[in-house]
């Protein structure tokens, strides 16, 4: 009985030698590295020449830093002396590739456009696009110095701007208006597409500039600009040719004025309707002489600077000549301070002039309040002290017209007013017994002086209003008749 295998032992003592060979080779050369016992899923990886574990920690772990997470994979007697051709356990699903890495860039690159195309409106697809008219330009684009016209206090004059409609005029909305200066190109204002001519008031006198015009369409279209104009500068003129029937007006009346000047110093006489309450200045300062009390003489409200105020100062002068004469006693309670100086000088000449200075009385004329309400009653109560027979109301008035006429006639003073304000001259016509109504009160200083310039130029002033009627008469009568003429020379001399 046999207790070993001849066949058998051979092939042991082979392998055994065979073992021993390759370990002997090995020695030297790597490092024993044995795989560690872990629950994920592993692969086995050899260290490629030229790998250090900073690379395949980058490789499988993402992070360079992270090289010692191979000790959790791997029995690694010493980490510093891993060669070429040495095996590894790393995980699996854990390699991220340089190309890997650079595909999913790329693919986060195509994400974030897709995103961004996404945010922008959808554009039709281009079979599917609308095919937009192309818009043509203005033509015979021309700039020119406005006539007529002034530079203004800021230096500023006008520049006319027009153009004519292109022949195809398919699409067009509008027009705007672009000008260039010392800079580029700005759009002044978008006009309407029937507008062809237009008016830059903006432009500084002396500056050059150039004007295009831009078609303008819908949304979408691109506007189209014209060439542009000519070089053109805003200027200022010395004449303003569209108010030269101003100057027409002027010269007859100046004609007119003229002639009735020569007439009245020729000594001819001058004919001036009669004016009652002018007539009657004398008799009513005459009855108050009688009664033995004074006149009183009320100026308005107004400045002297104002042409009622002026008109009533030409009053003043008659009603203190005639208080002269029959040593009356004036009594002036005025509103406004200048108003007083005035007319407390007019008396004081007045008196001077008659050779009766010794009779002039400064408290005649007194400034009492520039107060409305409180003049009122300052009005009311000299009345009653003073009980004057007579009481002259000239100049401006307001509401405190009804009250005068009203204290006036309380007292049994003859009144006589002259008002330019209609809503005031109804009160003085009720509540006083003589009145002079609207523009008499302006004729009050020639009718009352006598003055020769002064009735020239009240006659002329009449004849002008009376040659104005007629022409608007004829005005308004080839507007009725020809209302289809493209110039009309009346109407035209109206619109000054």
């Amino acid at each position: 009985m046999k207790f070993y295998n001849p066949k058998r032992l051979v092939l042991f003592t082979a392998h055994t030698v065979l073992s021993v060979l390759i370990s002997l080779l090995a020695v030297g050369q790597t490092t024993s590295v044995t795989p560690k016992p872990v629950k994920e899923p592993t692969q086995m990886i050899t260290v490629q020449q030229g790998q250090t574990l900073a690379d395949l920690a980058e490789l499988y772990f993402g992070d360079r830093r992270s090289y010692k997470k191979f000790l959790d994979y791997n029995n690694i007697a010493d980490i510093n002396t891993l060669k070429p051709g040495d095996r590894l356990q790393v995980p699996i699903g854990k390699e991220e590739s340089r190309s890997d890495r650079v595909g999913k860039e790329t693919e986060q690159q195509v994400k974030s456009a897709f995103q961004e195309q996404k945010s922008v409106p959808a554009q039709p697809a281009p079979e599917e696009q609308i095919d937009l008219p192309e818009l043509s330009p203005p033509i015979e684009v021309k700039a020119i110095d406005a006539p007529n016209d002034g530079l203004n206090k800021a230096g500023k004059g006008s520049i006319k701007v027009s153009w004519s409609q292109p022949d195809d005029t398919e699409g067009i909305t509008g027009y705007e208006i672009w000008r260039q200066g010392d800079g580029d190109f700005k759009k002044l204002k978008k006009v309407s597409a029937k507008t062809q001519v237009f008016t830059d008031k903006t432009a500084l006198g002396g500056q050059s500039y150039v004007y295009q015009i831009a078609s303008v369409g819908a949304d979408g279209i691109s506007p189209a600009r014209s060439e542009s104009s000519k070089l053109v500068s805003a200027k200022g003129n010395w004449f303003d040719l569209d108010k030269r029937y101003v100057l027409i007006t002027l010269i007859i009346f100046s004609i007119i004025t003229l002639y009735y000047m020569d007439l009245g110093m020729s000594g001819k006489d001058m004919f001036i309707r009669r004016l009652p309450a002018l007539d009657r200045i004398e008799e009513v300062v005459g009855r108050a002489a009688e009664m033995g009390r004074p006149a009183m003489f009320v100026a308005g409200n107004d400045t002297p600077d104002s042409g009622s105020t002026m008109a009533a100062f030409a009053v003043f002068e008659s009603v203190a000549n005639y208080s002269v004469v029959t040593q009356t006693e004036v009594v002036v309670p005025v509103q406004v301070p200048l108003v007083d100086v005035v007319l407390r000088s007019s008396l004081r000449n007045i008196f001077t002039l008659a050779g009766r200075p010794d009779l002039f009385n400064e408290d005649e004329v007194s400034y009492e309040v520039d107060n409305q309400p409180a003049y009122i009653g300052i009005i009311g109560d000299s009345m009653e002290r003073h009980s004057p027979a007579s009481i002259f109301y000239f100049g401006d008035f307001t509401y405190e017209s009804m009250v005068y006429a009203e204290m006036g006639n309380n007292i049994g003073a003859v009144q006589v007013a002259g008002c330019e304000n209609p809503k005031q001259t109804a009160f003085f016509i009720v509540g006083c017994d003589y009145c002079l109504i609207g523009e008499e009160l302006f004729a009050a200083g020639a009718y009352l002086k006598r003055d020769v310039i002064q009735m020239a130029t009240l006659l002329a002033q009449d004849r002008i209003k009376i040659l104005a009627f007629l022409i608007m008469l004829l005005g308004i009568g080839i507007a009725i008749f020809q209302p289809d003429s493209s110039s009309n020379f009346v109407l035209d001399l109206l619109k000054f």
